[in-house]
Parts: C-alpha cells; structure tokens; sequence
C-alpha cells in the first residue's frame, strides 16, 4: 500500500512538472511573439557586451549579419573595443536606466535605451538595450529647423527692405519735387533728376 502512495505521489509531481514544463514553453513562445512583434532592436547584452539574444528588429537591423554571440561594438561599428560613452556600460555600473545616441557604420543614427537585469543577490547580470532608429527623425527635424530658420531669414530681410524703401522713397519725392520746381537747364534740375535715378536705382536692388 505505502508503495502503491509513492508511486501515485510521484506521477502526479511528473504531471505536474510536465503541465509547468508546458505552460513555461507557452509563456517563452509568448514572450518571443511580443519582443519579435516590436520593430525596435531589442538586444540582451552581458557584462562584456557580448549579445545573449536579440528580437527579429535587430536581426533586420543587421541586415543579415548574424547577431547572437556577437559583440555589440563589432556588429554595430565594425570597432574592437566599446564605444565611448556606452549607455549599456554605464547600466551595468549604475544599475539604473541610461540613454544615450551611437551613430552605426552605415550612417544610420540610433537612439539607445538600456535597462539592468539584476539577479538574486540584487547584482546587474545582464542590461537589454532597446534601439531605435530616429535617422529619418532627425533628418525632419533638421529640415523643420532649417526651415524655420529661413523663415526667420525672410521676415527680418522684409523688415530691412521696408525700413530702407521709406527713406528711399522720401529722397526720390523731395528730388522730384526740386525737378518740377527748377528750370530743365539748370544745375538743380540735373541735380534732382541724377537723385530719383540713385533712388530708383537703390529701390530696385531691395526689390
């Protein structure tokens, strides 16, 4: 009888660890689904920057360039050693989240967010580092400030050629005014016409 316990207590702790086993590869199923559904570049870095895993963003990211086992500066710059100012270094000295932006081999511009991974003894064991690719961003912000710019270019260039137009035209009246008033072959009426032509001259270079 007591053997006939065991054995039924021993199969109901394998079914049981068979039902966790399924639900854990459920859940890790799950959790793949969710991270690879994400366009961003999700990477799972350790302490030496060597990637432990990474979503289907960073695969694409690489553009067919194995990514697992890799070191993020080699896949990323081509380099031999870390970047400086590495936000995944400064996680994993901190132990807090860190931002930072890295510029890739290619020219494409990365906006870098790294996360610690802490273990049992409250220790970082691992940072994920989640990647953006803001090249097409910045390159609209850029054209915004540019633009906004010029627009600042032509106001203050409008308000220069209406505070020179004002006195430009007030010479060109004053000398029409000595034209009329002055017989044609006088000095003053060549005078007055040699003044409206400067005037008119001056009004057509601010057109």
């Amino acid at each position: 009888d007591q053997l006939h316990v065991e054995l039924a207590e021993r199969c109901r702790a394998e079914e049981a660890l068979q039902e966790n086993g399924r639900k854990f590869r459920n859940l890790y199923q799950q959790f793949h689904a969710i991270l690879d559904s994400v366009p961003d570049s999700i990477t799972l870095l350790t302490p030496d920057l060597r990637i432990l895993w990474a979503n289907k963003g960073a695969a694409l990211a690489a553009k067919g360039a194995e990514v697992a086992d890799r070191y993020c500066y080699d896949l990323w710059h081509g380099a031999s050693v870390p970047c400086e100012g590495c936000g995944v270094l400064r996680s994993f000295q901190t132990g807090r989240s860190e931002n930072s932006q890295s510029t890739a081999s290619d020219g494409r511009l990365w906006d870098l967010r790294a996360f610690p991974m802490r273990g049992a003894d409250g220790r970082v064991e691992s940072v994920i580092e989640l990647a953006e690719d803001i090249t097409e961003k910045s390159m609209l912000q850029k054209q915004a400030e540019r633009m906004a710019q010029l627009a600042s270019l032509g106001e203050l260039s409008a308000g220069v050629a209406h505070e020179i137009n004002n006195p430009v035209n007030g010479i060109i009246n004053c000398a029409e005014i000595l034209v009329n008033k002055t017989g044609a072959d006088s000095r003053e009426h060549e005078l007055g016409k040699s003044i409206i032509r400067e005037g008119d001259r001056i009004a057509y270079i601010v057109k």
